[in-house]
């Protein structure tokens, strides 16, 4: 029986392998050592853009990583990847069976993980719903891809000031607590 549901979340694992191929183990990181705005890396990562212009041309972008990560472009971007997805998330359902190899550890007892695996699902679709820029400042602020950030960081990989990095945040909070988010972050926390 199919018990589970789970959040799949569809990227371009070919950039993402060449970025921790560098050294890098974030993404915010990559683009802050080389000048690269994080939106628009995002954005190639997320599938949410397309690496190549209508008339079949690279983007600049998508030519400047080629080069920085010193890896062909062929490499970095397949054909299916040419398109832009209008989603890039959906769900699965699963049986345990299914699940269980895609647990890290199995010291822990295999409700934990399920709790983990779900917990994270659940905080990456309530933030899917937040602009590019919010969610770069939330997943920074409270460590969701790694350490947690001071609003200077932020503020300098973003190049605003630390207070407009505390107005996105505060912005992205307000919109969390809405009551369509709330209610699925609230169900996570068990409560």
């Amino acid at each position: 029986m199919k018990d589970y549901r789970l959040l799949v979340k569809v990227k371009n694992a070919n950039l993402l392998r060449a970025i921790e191929k560098a050294g890098f183990k974030t993404v915010n990181a990559f683009c802050v050592a080389n000048g690269l705005l994080p939106g628009d890396v995002g954005d190639l990562i997320n599938l949410k853009s397309s690496p190549l212009y209508k008339g079949g041309d690279w983007r600049p972008i998508a030519e400047r990583l080629s080069v920085v990560l010193n890896t062909p472009l062929s490499v970095l971007f397949s054909e299916e990847q040419f398109t832009p997805l209008e989603k890039n998330t959906g769900h699965v359902d699963m049986s345990f069976e299914e699940i269980l190899p895609m647990l890290p550890d199995a010291t822990s007892s295999p409700l934990q993980k399920l709790i983990e695996v779900e917990g994270r699902a659940a905080i990456d679709t309530a933030l899917s719903n937040l602009t590019q820029q919010q969610e770069w400042v939330i997943r920074g602020r409270f460590g969701l891809d790694g350490e947690e950030k001071t609003f200077n960081e932020l503020a300098q990989e973003l190049g605003v000031s630390g207070s407009r990095v505390q107005q996105i945040e505060r912005k992205a909070l307000r919109m969390l607590r809405k009551p369509f988010m709330a209610n699925e972050l609230r169900d996570v926390r068990g409560g």
